[in-house]
């Protein structure tokens, strides 16, 4: 009999508890003392990488090489795919805009382990898009899937402080899942409106 579930269930709520007691500890002006940032970010990446493999069904790993010896190396595109560290893509091929943008994403931010998670992410979303393409049509099932993906994308963006560069993945990417799956242009730009009215109602309901 395996027991691994059962360890793994019981160290997350034991960091679950913990994260919740140190929510109360650290407040939003502390300074922290470097290698705490550096343990709370390895946490967030790990428990990222677990939470986009048992969601999406793709590997997340932590690349084996520290942060120092990852910042050491340089990106390269080779054949439509971006490398950072020891993580080469492998479906940038569809996205110019992701070619161009992680080529010199280092010289924008220094987050390396969100570069990678992102990366990460976005080859997910865009095999996803390919399997799309090559069914020729898709449901909502799908789109809805992709729009999860999308979030965490900009997610990881906004932490990194370039949502405006990563717009190609709304823009482009989540625009090609909605076309396959029959929705017409202005239906989009519609549906979009009508979900900002109603939350704009419900904010003036429960004012």
């Amino acid at each position: 009999m395996s027991y691994e579930g059962k360890m793994a269930r019981n160290s997350l709520r034991k960091t679950i508890a913990y994260s919740t007691e140190l929510l109360d500890m650290i407040t939003p002006t502390d300074e922290l003392e470097p290698w705490i940032q550096a343990k709370i970010n390895d946490m967030d990446h790990y428990i990222e990488a677990v939470y986009g493999y048992y969601k999406f069904g793709e590997s997340m790993d932590e690349p084996k090489e520290s942060e120092e010896e990852l910042e050491e190396k340089e990106e390269h595109s080779e054949n439509g795919q971006v490398s950072v560290g020891d993580y080469t893509t492998k479906h940038f091929d569809i996205c110019p805009s992701a070619q161009e943008l992680y080529a010199t994403i280092k010289d924008k931010t220094n987050m390396i382990h969100l570069i990678v998670e992102t990366m990460m992410m976005q080859d997910l979303l865009f095999r996803l898009e390919k399997q799309a393409i090559a069914m020729g049509s898709i449901d909502m099932e799908e789109v809805e899937k992709a729009e999860e993906i999308a979030e965490l994308i900009m997610a990881n963006a906004k932490q990194m402080n370039l949502e405006s560069e990563h717009s190609y993945i709304e823009d482009v990417h989540l625009a090609k899942f909605k076309e396959l799956a029959g929705m017409p242009a202005t239906e989009m730009v519609e549906s979009e409106e009508e979900d900002d009215e109603e939350g704009l109602f419900t904010i003036m309901l429960s004012s």
